[in-house]
């Protein structure tokens, strides 16, 4: 389409009705209109074909990502009628799951989280049998992000996803982050020393040695853990006093024994 056709549309100038309907299904002409003119409402104008085309819906999340419940309608109805295996939609939904991922009046919130769950679990399943079944050495697959590497080569949205997830398990469902910082400093100024990032790197490598390089590239994969770190400086003598009286305690107990 030239840009007469592309402004005549734009102007509402008189278009043949025919045309009119073959330039709202054709999703590079929609996104051209979008692009020019920052309306969002030009996507009600689209035909179903084009809200489920991969490119132009990524193009409207990356256009009106500040617009969470935009972005929630968009990413909803072009989920709903393609299927989630299919690379390119997995990637709308990470996408859309990290934007709204802290919008608690987002209807469709819990939608999203059972979605990228179920996409983790099937991987970490997978991953998990081929250790089991290849008696691969744990010590050195880890969790296995080596094979989410592989299957994502470059793709930054999936990694990130991965990482962060294992990334979590590491700091909050294995251990507790407080806790192993306590198991190594015994006062927190000695942790700043060390360096925040060096430290949870270190434990990260315990777990995966390729997840620990990936982050060292992209330590804002730590951020999400390291928004704990206040309250647990703040805490830190009161954990400490706390630990000597439950130690006093036991030797007490102990030697009632």
């Amino acid at each position: 389409m030239n840009d007469d056709c592309l402004f005549n549309y734009i102007r509402n100038n008189e278009i043949d009705i025919d045309i009119k309907e073959q330039l709202q299904d054709d999703y590079r002409f929609m996104m051209k209109v979008i692009d020019i003119t920052n309306d969002k409402n030009y996507y009600n104008l689209c035909s179903s074909r084009v809200k489920n085309n991969y490119e132009f819906v990524n193009f409207l999340m990356n256009k009106f990502f500040d617009d969470k419940s935009f972005v929630d309608a968009v990413s909803y109805t072009c989920l709903q009628n393609n299927r989630i295996i299919d690379i390119n939609y997995k990637e709308v939904l990470l996408q859309t799951y990290e934007l709204l991922k802290n919008e608690e009046k987002s209807f469709f919130s819990y939608y999203y989280k059972t979605m990228v769950d179920a996409i983790y679990n099937a991987e970490m399943s997978f991953i998990n049998n081929y250790k089991s079944n290849h008696n691969e050495d744990n010590n050195i697959l880890g969790y296995g992000f080596i094979f989410i590497k592989f299957n994502y080569k470059n793709n930054c949205i999936f990694l990130n996803f991965f990482a962060k997830k294992i990334i979590n398990e590491i700091f909050f469902e294995i251990n507790s982050l407080e806790d192993l910082i306590h198991k190594y400093f015994n006062e927190y100024n000695k942790l700043q020393s060390h360096g925040i990032n060096n430290f949870l790197i270190s434990i990260i490598e315990k777990y995966d040695f390729t997840l620990a390089n990936y982050v060292k590239c992209n330590v804002s994969l730590l951020d999400d853990v390291k928004e704990n770190l206040e309250s647990i400086e703040q805490n830190f003598n009161t954990y400490v006093k706390n630990e000597k009286n439950n130690l006093v305690s036991f030797e007490r107990a102990r030697k009632k024994l």
